[in-house]
């Protein structure tokens, strides 16, 4: 999902005329495509393995100048924009640390949105609809991104846990911080008034990708991890139920 949905919600907000912000947005777009070269594929769509070169942590480090520059942003609109970078930065980084300030702007972004919202709803001003809804689902694509990062390990090596990475966790927790997290969300995120069509078709893309991805789980060596196999079809079932939709209509 990042190498194809990503680059509509990478340009700045506002033909970046705050400085700061377009600099940040800059080097943010520098290391993002120096962090796709990197990246090793695993031969199956959606799945690769993190390089563990200079760009997570240069990624991390420019997500917190970012969340630091929101902080002094006199615009609402642009400290809603780079909140919106810092998450995404963040998302891209890896780590404890990364993943902690991902889910640390989401929340304070969505507040500034709503009491931004507020003043829209009263004419007083206009929005950052693409930002405000990337804000509010952004722990979501973290979630999915680690959980396929972490697949392809697993596939990698052949077997039902390395490490600290466990199928079973992944089959667990999947629904609920993935597609489900989407679902429940996206009225919320669609719901600032000007949100464009293109935001609409990628949160609906990224739902669907969110839902059909589970396949990969579902069909994880089954005869290698029978018990981790067995939990994955009770979570078909349970987001089947949950969408109202089945994954041979969405999937194919």
């Amino acid at each position: 999902m990042r190498f194809t949905l990503l680059p509509l919600l990478l340009p700045c907000l506002f033909a970046c005329t705050a400085t700061r912000l377009a600099t940040l947005q800059g080097n943010f777009n520098t290391l993002y495509e120096a962090k796709q070269r990197c990246e090793q594929s695993t031969g199956v769509p959606d799945e690769r393995i993190p390089c563990e070169g200079e760009q997570d942590m240069a990624l991390y480090e420019l997500a917190r100048g970012a969340d630091a520059a929101a902080s002094s942003a006199a615009d609402p609109r642009t400290r809603i924009a780079l909140l919106r970078l810092a998450g995404v930065a963040a998302w891209q980084g890896a780590g404890a640390a990364a993943d902690a300030l991902v889910n640390k702007v989401s929340f304070e972004g969505v507040m500034r949105c709503d009491a931004l919202e507020e003043r829209v709803r009263a004419h007083e001003t206009w929005g950052a609809p693409r930002d405000c809804a990337l804000l509010v689902l952004l722990p979501a694509l973290l979630a999915h991104e680690v959980k396929l990062a972490q697949l392809a390990v697993l596939r990698k090596a052949g077997q039902c846990a390395v490490g600290d990475i466990a199928l079973r966790d992944i089959v667990d927790t999947w629904a609920d911080s993935t597609v489900l997290f989407v679902r429940a969300h996206e009225s919320k995120a669609l719901g600032y008034r000007g949100v464009s069509d293109s935001v609409r078709r990628y949160v609906a893309e990224a739902k669907r990708r969110m839902m059909c991805n589970f396949q990969k789980v579902r069909s994880f060596e089954p005869a290698r991890c029978p018990a981790e196999s067995a939990r994955a079809l009770e979570e078909k079932d349970r987001i089947e139920s949950a969408l109202g939709t089945t994954f041979l209509e969405e999937c194919g």
